[in-house]
């Protein structure tokens, strides 16, 4: 694996089966490790959140999420890979199945983590789930939640709670959460579960599927307007750029 240099962040270039083996190697050597697979809005908020901006630097890992950042890479002339964080997410269980590896699930309501839990259990039957909880949780319940990952050791932590706000709870609470790999998976639990489901083939191989989930989910639209401004930002940054 190689790190790209790009927008001030250190960007992972590699393929999937590199990166899984490097979760592999820090889980087996038991080295703890917070991942970030940093999308198009995420982005967006790293332009204009500091303290978002500062734990995206922080992060040991950061994986570049779908098609919008390569594409913003290649405008600056910086070719680097890119994969779907719940294909990516896919590969972390199977080889989580494969070596046996616990899992903490922690995110979504609690109807649709269950459903997650159920399918991943008929699915990828080898790992080891050792806990469960719901992402709606009130300061009560997060000092449980916290205790629990503290007693259970989880080899795998991921956490669902929505992009941004899943970061900021991880940096929040590192230190105390006992797991060795930490992944935030943004609403993947949705679709795991059977709640939603991922874009058409098509709109996959022409790198729409964030246009399918903001039109298939009325509360997204808000993400293009964000979209929006990125590449205002991004047209600025590139103009300064040429003229420097």
């Amino acid at each position: 694996m190689k790190k790209i240099s790009f927008l001030g962040l250190n960007l992972i270039d590699a393929t999937p089966k590199a990166i899984i083996n490097y979760f592999t190697n820090r889980i087996e050597s038991k080295n703890k490790c917070f991942v970030i697979t940093l999308n198009s809005i995420m982005l967006f908020h790293y332009f204009i959140d500091r303290k978002f901006k500062k734990i995206v630097k922080q992060a040991d890992l950061i994986i570049v999420d779908g098609f919008g950042i390569s594409f913003i890479a290649k405008w600056f002339g910086v070719s680097i890979n890119s994969i779907p964080g719940i294909e990516l997410l896919n590969k972390v269980f199977l080889m989580a199945n494969r070596k046996q590896f616990s899992v903490f699930l922690l995110g979504s309501r609690w109807k649709i983590i269950e459903m997650a839990y159920k399918n991943l259990k008929n699915n990828f039957p080898n790992i080891k789930y050792n806990g469960r909880y719901y992402g709606y949780f009130n300061k009560t319940e997060e000092k449980y939640i916290i205790r629990k990952i503290k007693q259970l050791k989880p080899d795998i932590l991921l956490i669902g709670m929505g992009s941004v706000k899943q970061e900021k709870w991880i940096y929040k609470n590192f230190d105390d959460l006992n797991a060795y790999l930490i992944i935030g998976v943004g609403g993947s639990f949705d679709i795991i579960s059977g709640h939603k489901k991922r874009a058409p083939l098509w709109m996959r191989k022409c790198h729409l599927e964030w246009l399918y989930r903001s039109i298939t989910s009325p509360r997204r639209f808000i993400n293009l307007f964000k979209i929006s401004l990125l590449l205002i930002i991004i047209i600025l940054l590139k103009f300064r750029k040429s003229i420097s």
